[in-house]
């Protein structure tokens, strides 16, 4: 045990071995003193030497074969420098605060059996957490129930326990009028806004720390019986779920716009909810392993969670997915966090012969990492297109089968160099970036460049967010018509996520919109971003014209410019949000050979448009001066996206590129 470990959080506990061959487990039990302790040892209202109330437990060895009936514990560990005492087999003990308090909660007149991962298992031991954290899916399942214990009442926590009893009934009693009608009632009663106070409690119930982590998916999903806990107020998980999937389900009606915007910053905590308890259907539901999600699946959803070791937004979920284990036998905690995502991305992509993960990084991801691997243990790319096709089959199939039907998807046939560090893949390269438009410096990720080199930085700053127009002899199309030229611009702003049988009119008329209205109700309204760009880009040219020229005349509704943003219809909004977040994170780009697209924040001019086999997007690949390639990211391509580039003659052109 290190110093700094010892400062953290300080066990003073003689952990005898676990039995292996037994399948042994610790469990916890909370005693009290009608169970024959001594007073001035163990009495909840009694003292300890920090002030708080003493909390006596005892610890045992059980097999988890046939183990006595306990309940597991889901919490979240909190600070773990400010510590308190609790009695431990009669030694005092170390752990924080928000741990005592469940234990001080769920300790009564009887004793209680628990399992609890900061004093079941010897943290300090790397080899026994490794075994035991492969175990904690098959605790959680055998354990009679699971209580989530968010936290001490505070903040009306009562209130947004009521008010998810109201949510859960009347979600489960009514139709989806009868629903809405009582929803409104809710929210805003006619005058007495007798419910405001809840809707505030149960906002806060979901910004609670405890929502963020990334262990809570191994534990509710592994669960048969789950309980969340706030002090003394509990509800069933499945109540917790229906008041959570109520709101969202009514957002999309007008009149209840007040009660989704009211929710709007908690939906990343609301939709973990709802992605859990998706994981916990497929893996309750399946009948052998086979039939759960996969790891790569598994990490995908739960990216924003939070871990105190950042090593476990990986090993927590290797219990609870069908190749997990395979890929990864046995977290090992001696591994730094780049040495895991190496190991898990090259994991993945030797089993799979799937290249789509190498598009989940990110761009501001850690300099440390080559190019080629996502973060797993941050966050990975927002907006990209693989993870999106991961949910959506053959959204994209750039190397799958051409419209000819002639090749078939084209595996990865690559291997690892350099002790694994360098990526060597087959493929061509299809085009090269000839303009780039401009993207908003805020952005705009920050990127680690040469300090000593003033011109490099001045470069980057300009091609990470300055338009940069296409060279004019090189305005080549691969488009044909100048409908079909808008088709392929408009198609790129949402990143291709139409029918190819659209006809666009709705996007017609929303783009009018951003280009032409000047009244206020465009600054009041979500899509504000949206003008931003078109500001900025109007002038890129395309085919020597001006992207304003190109929204000018193919505008489907002149009137639309006397209309103001509110009065867009549905669908018009809806286009303007997907091209907000498309242009958040990637820029237009207007490429040599005449194909139109989007490309990372970070593409330059002259960057290699490639594709790779087993790889569905287009990637960007940039020269390095000491030779092989780096990985800016993957690119939207109109009419490529398809498989139309598979031809003959492209395959011909097939070489080996080494990716740092």
């Amino acid at each position: 045990m290190t110093s700094t470990q010892k400062r953290d959080f300080l066990y003073v506990f003689d952990y005898q071995p676990l039995d292996e061959f037994r399948n042994e487990i610790r469990l916890l039990t909370l005693q009290n003193i009608d169970y024959g302790l001594k007073a001035e040892d163990c009495v909840l209202d009694h003292t300890s030497s920090d002030g708080t109330a003493v909390v006596c437990c005892r610890i045992d060895h059980a097999s988890l074969s046939q183990p006595p009936p306990y309940k597991g514990l889901s919490y979240c560990w909190g600070d773990r420098s400010n510590s308190c005492t609790i009695h431990l087999n009669g030694a005092e003990v170390q752990v924080t605060k928000n741990l005592k308090a469940a234990l001080r909660e769920l300790g009564g007149k009887e004793s209680v059996c628990l399992w609890v991962d900061a004093l079941c298992i010897n943290q300090y031991d790397l080899d026994e957490r490794s075994r035991q954290v492969l175990r904690m899916a098959e605790i959680y399942k055998k354990a009679s129930e699971t209580i989530c214990w968010l936290g001490i009442e505070a903040a009306d926590s009562s209130l947004a326990f009521d008010l998810i009893q109201i949510l859960s009934k009347v979600n489960n009693d009514s139709t989806s009028a009868q629903y809405e009608e009582a929803l409104m009632r809710l929210y805003r009663p006619s005058e007495t806004h007798r419910y405001d106070a809840h809707w505030t409690a149960i906002l806060l119930l979901f910004r609670r720390p405890y929502w963020k982590r990334v262990w809570i998916t191994q534990e509710i999903v592994s669960s048969g019986q789950v309980w969340i806990r706030c002090g003394p107020r509990c509800a069933i998980w499945e109540d917790v779920v229906r008041a959570v999937t109520s709101v969202p389900t009514a957002g999309g009606r007008s009149q209840l716009s007040v009660v989704t915007q009211a929710f709007s910053p908690n939906l990343a905590s609301m939709g973990n909810v709802v992605t859990i308890d998706a994981l916990r259907g497929f893996t309750q539901e399946a009948k052998s392993r086979s039939e759960y999600v996969s790891l790569l699946n598994a990490m995908n959803r739960s990216n924003t969670a939070l871990a105190t070791i950042s090593s476990d937004k990986v090993y927590a979920l290797l219990a609870i997915t069908k190749d997990g284990q395979d890929l990864i036998p046995r977290p090992d905690y001696e591994l730094s966090a780049d040495e895991l995502c190496i190991k898990t991305t090259s994991a993945i992509i030797a089993a799979s012969a799937d290249l789509d993960i190498i598009c989940y990084a990110k761009a501001s991801s850690r300099k440390t990492l080559p190019s080629w691997v996502p973060d797993w243990t941050g966050l990975l790319n927002p907006m990209s297109m693989a993870r999106e096709n991961a949910g959506r089959e053959n959204l994209y199939n750039a190397t799958g089968s051409s419209r000819g039907g002639k090749y078939l998807t084209m595996p990865h046939t690559g291997e690892f160099l350099d002790k694994g560090l360098v990526l060597k893949v087959r493929g061509f390269v299809l085009d090269v970036v000839n303009g780039l438009g401009a993207v908003e410096s805020a952005a705009v990720e920050p990127e680690t460049v040469d300090l000593e080199d003033e011109s490099r930085i001045n470069v980057e700053k300009q091609e990470s967010c300055g338009l940069l127009q296409p060279e004019p002899e090189q305005n080549r199309s691969q488009y044909g018509s100048e409908h079909a030229v808008f088709r392929a611009l408009w198609m790129s702003l949402v990143l291709g996520d139409r029918d190819e049988h659209t006809d666009g009119s709705e996007f017609l008329n929303s783009l009018y919109v951003v280009q032409a209205s000047n009244n206020k109700a465009v600054a009041n309204n979500v899509d504000v971003f949206i003008q931003p760009w078109y500001s900025i880009n109007k002038t890129f040219e395309i085919h020597g014209r001006a992207l304003s020229h190109w929204f000018r005349i193919f505008t489907a509704d002149p009137t639309r410019s006397e209309r103001d943003m509110t009065d867009l219809t549905h669908e018009e909004l809806t286009f303007l949000e997907e091209i907000s977040l498309a242009t958040t994170h990637k820029r237009l780009i207007f490429t040599r050979e005449g194909y139109l697209g989007m490309a990372p924040h970070r593409s330059r001019k002259g960057d290699k448009i490639c594709l790779l086999l087993g790889c569905r997007v287009p990637v960007i690949l940039r020269e390095r001066s000491e030779g092989g390639h780096e990985l800016v990211g993957e690119v939207y391509v109109h009419g490529v996206m398809k498989g139309e580039a598979l031809t003959d003659a492209n395959f011909k052109r097939l070489e080996d590129f080494c990716i740092h």
